[in-house]
């Protein structure tokens, strides 16, 4: 005849100080000198910030925590269950951490990050766009759902009025997007002497405009001075009043 052994298995019980706050299990048999698995909260919002035991309980380090003191979540990993034992956890609301940052092509301003409770609305952050760049919308890098019941996937658009209007549920990373602003450039020559074939072009910021295209062979254009509505700066630094002359060669230097 053989024996055969088993370790002796513990009722350990789990609840809350708080009422109406859930956990992933309310009890649990662990064999005896083992740990217990992971305790959660289920209720959204809220986290456990320490535990109590109704018995003195021995750690796998060694260390013996009296009954009634603080054990911290990692501690409680590593309780060696030697009895019968119940556990009591604390509660409190949980913080989340929005992050406010941008593309390359401008900066945050204002603040880079606030932690809010679970439903608390983002206060929200402004941005700076780099020169030839105009600020374009949000994203986020999570599904978000707005005050008014707004659904907003991960990576679409959210306008700067939403921002303030974001209920925190999660820990989110919000991008300011930027996008290159595109100048219009009109030509006219005032005369019907000298036919223009492209009178209007769009340019980056930083770029030379190719100039007026005129059909035929005049070379009337060369002599032709022009003025801009707008001070108009130069490849080589020199600035042209609003009104001012200048030539046609110097119209292709604008920048």
């Amino acid at each position: 005849l053989t024996a055969t052994h088993y370790k002796y298995k513990y009722k350990v019980t789990y609840k809350t100080e708080k009422e109406g706050i859930e956990l992933n299990k309310s009890e649990e048999e662990v064999a005896e000198e083992q740990t217990p698995t992971e305790v959660t909260v289920t209720t959204k919002g809220y986290k456990i910030t320490k535990w109590t035991a109704n018995k003195d309980v021995k750690l796998t380090t060694g260390e013996t925590i009296e009954k009634g003191s603080e054990i911290t979540p990692n501690q409680m990993k590593t309780i060696k269950v030697t009895e019968i034992l119940e556990l009591t956890a604390t509660i409190d609301k949980a913080n989340y951490k929005v992050i406010y940052t941008s593309d390359k092509n401008g900066k945050v301003t204002g603040k880079t990050s606030e932690e809010k409770t679970y439903e608390e609305k983002a206060t929200g952050t402004t941005t700076e766009s780099n020169k030839g760049y105009q600020f374009q919308k949000w994203i986020a890098d999570k599904d978000i759902e707005l005050e008014d019941g707004t659904k907003i996937e991960k990576g679409s658009e959210i306008k700067q009025t939403q921002l303030e209007k974001i209920k925190v549920t999660e820990d989110i990373t919000l991008t300011a997007i930027h996008e290159q602003i595109i100048y219009k450039i009109k030509y006219n020559t005032g005369t019907t002497d000298i036919k223009l074939e492209v009178s209007m072009e769009d340019i980056l910021y930083g770029e030379t405009p190719t100039g007026a295209a005129f059909s035929g062979s005049d070379k009337k254009i060369e002599n032709l001075k022009w003025t801009a509505n707008k001070d108009v700066k130069l490849k080589n630094g020199k600035v042209i009043k609003s009104g001012e002359l200048m030539t046609t060669a110097q119209l292709k230097e604008v920048v």
